[in-house]
């Protein structure tokens, strides 16, 4: 019998998880897409998640599949919530500090703001990293140098929480990866079928958006699947 080769350069699970997450960004711009595309109305986004559910279960199982998904939902949410607090810092950041160029780089180095472009473009570990060392950099004493320029401090204190909990998930996350069932001749030929159908969304919607960098990056399959590894 002829061994069926996987069609994917990635791990089966986060295959998986890459699918979900384009999905889900198909979703939010279903209004868009549906409108160039017929066979992309109702249900078919829904529809296709759902398969990609099942097949999460019958990889990992029903309740690390289900751990899994929710550990990636709140992953995404954190990493959305704190892309967005660290815009606003920075900027301000940026304005506060204007008259002293010297002092301005040397915060914006010491707080890890030299991870921004890879974190925005879905790097979870840099990410990570920029809002640990955030954490660890902010003393009360420059956290109250920042404040008396402007900065609402609950911005900066959220930033600390969100790296705490952004790496309790992604440990969540790493673990229920870990729980795999066999690989199947069958299995391998259903992930290859799965795969070709969520490049191709990927491959029209990034033509779709063309001229809208952020919207296309949530359509590049290799990014997303970069993004997953810590």
């Amino acid at each position: 019998m002829t061994k069926i080769l996987r069609k994917y350069h990635c791990k089966d699970v986060d295959l998986l998880v890459a699918s979900a997450i384009v999905l889900e960004n198909a979703m939010t711009h279903k209004t868009t897409l549906q409108s160039r595309r017929s066979n992309w109305a109702d249900p078919f986004f829904d529809d296709l998640l759902a398969e990609v559910d099942l097949a999460m279960q019958s990889l990992l199982g029903v309740d690390s599949a289900k751990n899994l998904r929710a550990a990636t939902t709140e992953i995404r949410r954190l990493q959305e919530d704190s892309l967005r607090i660290l815009a606003l810092v920075k900027v301000q950041l940026d304005v506060d500090f204007k008259p002293d160029p010297l002092r301005r780089r040397a915060l914006l180095k010491e707080l890890g703001f030299g991870n921004l472009r890879q974190a925005r473009n879905g790097s979870q570990e840099a990410l990570i990293q920029l809002l640990h060392q955030f954490r660890l950099t902010l003393t009360p004493a420059l956290q109250q140098e920042i404040v008396a320029k402007g900065t609402a401090a609950d911005l900066l204190e959220t930033l600390g929480q969100n790296a705490d909990a952004l790496v309790a998930q992604n440990i969540l996350q790493e673990t229920h990866k870990g729980f795999r069932i066999a690989q199947t001749a069958e299995r391998t030929a259903a992930f290859n079928a799965l795969y070709e159908k969520i490049i191709g969304i990927c491959k029209v919607a990034h033509a779709f958006f063309k001229g809208n960098r952020v919207v296309q990056q949530q359509f590049s399959f290799s990014k997303i699947v970069s993004g997953l590894k810590t």
